[in-house]
């Protein structure tokens, strides 16, 4: 009777301790916290969903995705904001931020994002970078628009130092607050930087305002 005791007690503290090294793994590898949510989005990891609310962590390797009518704001380890709108995918491919020092990696599937640069970005070699399907935005100290507007990608620098937005038919660089460029595909190169008429700026903003 007392070996069946021990042997129950050591599966129980052996299951705790796998807990344990589990919960530590996830902390480890948080990279934000969500800070709003408008209607419904959730996270995918390892193909498993979970519904997100305000307050959970979000995870390196997190498929984020939100539903018709929602906004979703990330705050990342670094400082950085992340604005969802609606019918959005956003993969939080690396993010860590330790001693001053990081490297972010994102990839925006498709819908809208507003990007608010944190410390990383102020790193040199411009370690925090979006990938899309036209090609890649690095931002620099910088508040971020970019999605699909009027038939084609769009980039606008909204606040802040500059933006690149590049991929292999070229690149621009968009450093005057309210100017952005639009992409029509892959193997095209981003359009001339233009100053984006108020009308074309506030339907971009529109698309990650909460209500």
């Amino acid at each position: 009777m007392i070996i069946k005791t021990v042997r129950i007690i050591l599966v129980v503290f052996v299951g705790l301790a796998g807990a344990a090294g589990l919960v530590r793994a996830q902390d480890d590898n948080v990279a934000g916290t969500v800070l709003r949510l408008q209607a419904s989005a959730v996270a995918v990891q390892d193909a498993v969903p979970r519904a997100l609310a305000v307050g959970e962590p979000i995870f390196v390797g997190d498929v984020l995705s939100t539903g018709k009518g929602a906004r979703l704001e990330v705050r990342m380890i670094d400082g950085a904001v992340m604005t969802l709108g609606e019918r959005t995918s956003f993969v939080i491919i690396d993010y860590v931020f330790k001693d001053n020092f990081g490297n972010a990696a994102t990839r925006l599937m498709n819908g809208a994002l507003l990007a608010v640069s944190g410390e990383i970005a102020k790193q040199v070699g411009n370690p925090f970078e979006v990938a899309t399907e036209f090609g890649t935005i690095g931002i620099r100290g910088t508040t971020v628009w970019g999605g699909f507007i009027d038939g084609a990608w769009g980039v606008v620098l909204l606040e802040g130092t500059a933006v690149s937005v590049e991929n292999g038919a070229g690149r621009v660089d968009l450093t005057e607050t309210e100017a952005g460029t639009r992409i029509t595909g892959a193997k095209e190169a981003p359009g001339a930087v233009k100053r984006w008429p108020a009308q074309k700026l506030e339907r971009a903003k529109k698309t990650v305002s909460f209500q």
